[in-house]
């Protein structure tokens, strides 16, 4: 032929392209996100397996990153009785996942997985990795802010106390003590209280 004679020809080119062996994974599941769940609530997860090569493929089994922590038996689908994957065909299998407390405290649920196989040399071959994340929603609970005590009240008979023995220290005359102990009053509650126990116990000691 006029071809370069460094070419191989076109039937060894169709025989490499025969000869090769490749799987692929494409892993999905039913609920991105979940809102406040429950331990125990269920994410069911699709593996859709395909062989991309030109061998049949044999054995084929999957590696998930939940098994052995929660992920139950995966269920695989095979396209006939065979359980061989040919070349251009696809298969799925499915699994179900229960979360648990540590799933909802880390806010999602990762999980990866890849397949493998056998081809008809006896190689293995192994898909490259494939993952898929639910995230977890959890409510915020509001902070409630510290009960506050209130300021205590002066009762009628206080303030009526106040108003005959608190006199202004300069003339004595009791309308400035009256004004003295309302002006107290209106700016601390808190202190004129104070003031008052306090004249009251002075009283006593006399």
């Amino acid at each position: 032929s006029d071809g370069n004679p460094l070419e191989p020809a076109a039937s060894e080119v169709a025989t490499q392209l025969i000869q090769t062996s490749k799987i692929t994974v494409k892993k999905s599941v039913d609920k991105i996100s979940l809102n406040n769940p429950k331990e125990g609530a269920v994410l069911t997860y699709t593996f859709s397996i395909a062989n991309e090569g030109g061998t049949t493929l044999r054995d084929i089994t999957l590696t998930d990153s939940l098994a052995g922590h929660g992920l139950a038996e995966l269920k695989m689908n095979y396209p006939d009785i065979t359980h061989e994957l040919k070349p251009g065909s696809t298969m799925t299998a499915t699994a179900a996942y229960s979360l648990t407390a540590a799933d909802i405290k880390a806010g999602k649920v990762l999980n990866s997985v890849y397949a493998s196989a056998r081809d008809p040399y006896k190689k293995d071959v192994t898909s490259q990795k494939s993952e898929v994340t639910t995230k977890i929603i959890v409510p915020v609970t509001p902070t409630q802010a510290p009960t506050k005590t209130p300021s205590p009240v002066p009762t009628i008979q206080q303030v009526r106390y106040s108003t005959q023995t608190v006199t202004s220290p300069k003339t004595g005359d009791n309308t400035a003590g009256i004004i003295f102990a309302l002006t107290v009053l209106a700016v601390s509650p808190v202190l004129f209280t104070v003031l008052i126990k306090k004249y009251q116990n002075a009283g006593k000691t006399r």
